[in-house]
């Protein structure tokens, strides 16, 4: 008979309650912090970032989380010290460099991080202010995630919000002016997170996991210029009006099926 543990870290109450908005222990802190003056917070705790409060609470190191600064490090530790994981409904934002090996082959190591950063900047930025998390940046490609935890019931909706800012932006270039080839896709889906351990318990993050999250990287991979392909389940969670808009049947790689996207475009709309 397996382990009762290891069946409890598979969904654990904790994960559920932090992922999903209903985390009583967060809820206490929330009363406790809200007490303290000072502006900004941090959404998920309330701690004040600024005025007295801050100041006080900044001696005690807690200070703007490095994935959003709307959050603080205390909140991310509070869940990377808890084992298990939960499976949970959010809202993903994928950004997919697709010329990504041509652009770099003949670029030195440092020059990548100069003729990208702008790039990483913006679309940052656009994951931050529509209050989602950077889950993972790397050299092609950008993840965003939002759970209902850390943003609201609306996770969706503000996807798609940071979908439409990336897609008014003028077309993608690096820093000197070459053409970037970009894909965006934006899906609601069941994500397992869960804490993944390596390296003898020295090396800890946080991972999402499952078919959805490979669903939303497949779509971000096929988007062509100047559009996002956002799946039906992400335009019905953000109760966008679909009935004049553009499909695309897709064969997407590693899926068994063919999957069905809304194509939102710049300026359209939406």
């Amino acid at each position: 008979m397996e382990n009762r543990e290891n069946l409890d870290q598979r969904e654990s109450p904790i994960w559920k309650a932090i992922f999903s908005g209903d985390d009583k222990i967060l809820e206490g802190l929330r009363r406790e912090h809200s007490r303290w003056p000072g502006q900004p917070r941090c959404i998920l705790c309330a701690v004040p970032f600024g005025g007295t409060g801050g100041a006080y609470w900044y001696r005690r190191g807690v200070r703007k989380n490095s994935r959003n600064p709307r959050y603080c490090n205390d909140c991310d530790k509070h869940i990377r010290n808890n084992l298990g994981g939960a499976t949970v409904e959010l809202s993903m934002l994928i950004i997919d460099i697709r010329n990504w090996v041509s652009l770099t082959e003949k670029m030195e190591a440092h020059e990548v991080h100069q003729e990208f950063d702008p790039f990483y900047k913006t679309t940052t930025n656009a994951i931050m202010e529509s209050e989602g998390l950077v889950h993972e940046l790397k050299g092609d490609g950008i993840f965003g995630v939002y759970p209902p935890g850390f943003c609201g019931s609306e996770h969706a909706s503000k996807a798609m919000l940071a979908a439409s800012m990336l897609l008014s932006e003028p077309p993608w270039c690096t820093n000197s002016g070459a053409p970037m080839q970009i894909g965006i896709a934006v899906h609601t889906g069941s994500v397992y997170v869960c804490k993944l351990i390596g390296a003898n318990d020295r090396i800890r993050d946080v991972a999402m996991l499952g078919s959805d999250t490979n669903l939303a990287w497949r779509l971000s991979q096929v988007a062509g210029p100047k559009e996002a392909l956002v799946s039906h389940r992400a335009g019905a969670a953000a109760r966008l009006d679909i009935s004049d808009k553009e499909w695309r049947t897709l064969e997407l790689k590693g899926i068994s099926e063919p999957f069905r996207a809304l194509v939102l475009k710049e300026l359209d709309g939406t």
